[in-house]
This record gives structure tokens, sequence and C-alpha cells, in this order.
């Protein structure tokens, strides 16, 4: 190296010890302890911490019940919010017992609200669902959506064809819009 560049290395590295000794944090040989109360541990990010996002409550499956759980999306569509149930429960839901009948792998084509009828297009792993599994999704899409101002309904189709859909008994196929009301016994908040 150069004289040259030995000074400008001696300069950068004393450049460098005066911008550190002056960030503000003071030297100390020993650790500070916080205390119970000063330490907080997030497992995760809460979906309620989203500044400007509006909390829905979004479906998912304990037993054989519909449990809402709050989620926090922005902007407040009906995409959003089929994108948030499609995301499934946090690590801490699963552990407390919440999965989703909607499989990680359903896409959403299109999602949009016409006449209070949320009209939801899914890509074809929606309709190669087992029957029971099925009944769920399909339930979990229409408690979620119809929790938003202007829905009353859903209507589903894959990959842009209307499909049949099963209702709570199974044996019952529907193929126009659904509603709370076709999956009353699977509401955990009912009486």
């Amino acid at each position: 190296m150069t004289r040259r560049g030995l000074v400008r290395a001696a300069a950068c590295a004393g450049l460098t010890v005066v911008i550190l000794a002056g960030c503000g944090v003071p030297a100390q040989d020993d650790a500070d302890r916080l205390g119970d109360q000063g330490a907080v541990v997030l497992l995760e990010p809460q979906p309620a911490s989203r500044p400007g996002a509006a909390t829905v409550p979004v479906y998912f499956v304990r037993g054989e019940a519909l449990v809402p759980t709050p989620r926090a999306v922005s902007p407040l569509t009906v995409e959003a919010v089929v994108q948030a149930l499609i995301a499934g429960p946090s690590r801490d839901e699963a552990a407390a017992g919440l999965h989703s009948s909607v499989g990680p792998s359903v896409r959403v084509g299109r999602a949009a609200v016409e006449d209070g009828v949320a009209r939801i297009d899914l890509s074809s792993p929606f309709a190669q669902a087992r029957s029971e599994d099925q009944v769920l999704a399909v339930a979990q899409f229409v408690y979620t959506v119809t929790g938003l101002p202007g829905v009353d309904a859903v209507a589903i189709t894959v990959d842009g064809e209307p499909i049949e859909v099963p209702t709570r008994e199974g044996a019952a196929l529907k193929s126009g819009p659904l509603r709370r009301t076709d999956f009353p016994e699977l509401d955990a908040s009912a009486p």
C-alpha cells in the first residue's frame, strides 16, 4: 500500500471511531437487566397492528364449527379478505386448534361484489377437495365474505365455470348464491 493509501485508511478508521463514539449509546462493562415488564416478545406479527387496515373476522375451523378470527386487511375488498382466508391461521392459532379447509394451493382469479353477491372465482384445486372439506371450505368463504358491508351472499366459480357446491347435509348441492343460512349448524357463535 502506498503512503497516500495508508493516510486514507488511517483517516477513515479515525472517522469511524469518532462517529461510533458519538452514536449516543454510553459505554458500559455489564448488561442492564430489563426485568419481566421491560421485555416484549412477539411470536408473530399481529395482523391488527397494520396502520390503515380494517379488522374483519375471517372464519377458520375448530372441530366441526367455524370460529371468527380477527384479521387486518387493506384495502377492505373482497379479494383482500379472501386472500386473508386462504393464508390460513397463524402458528399460534393452529396450536390453539384452528385450521382451514381451504387448501393453500387455492388461488383467487377474480373477486367482486355485484348487487350484494360476492362473486369469487377460484382455481381448480378448490374443486378437487373431499366433499367434507369442501363443505367447510365453502362455509368459510360464505361466513368470511358476508361479514363485509354490502355482501349478502357468495357465488363461487372454479376457473370461470359455475359449480354446484355442497351444503352441510352433503347431499344437497346448490349452484346459486350461498348465504350463512345454508350452514347454520357450523356457526360456533350461534346459541
